[in-house]
């Protein structure tokens, strides 16, 4: 298992493409840490 770390400015153009990237990392079990601002906590957890 490798760790990943993302960031992105706080724009849904920038967050939510990235999302989908994340969420594959994630099911094939990589550890991700994302970096942003609350306003998209709920969307990227």
């Amino acid at each position: 298992m490798s760790k990943a770390v993302f960031g992105s400015v706080p724009a849904y153009g920038d967050t939510y493409p990235l999302l989908a990237t994340l969420k594959e990392l994630v099911q094939q079990g990589e550890e991700v840490i994302y970096y942003g601002t609350r306003e998209f906590q709920t969307m990227v957890e």
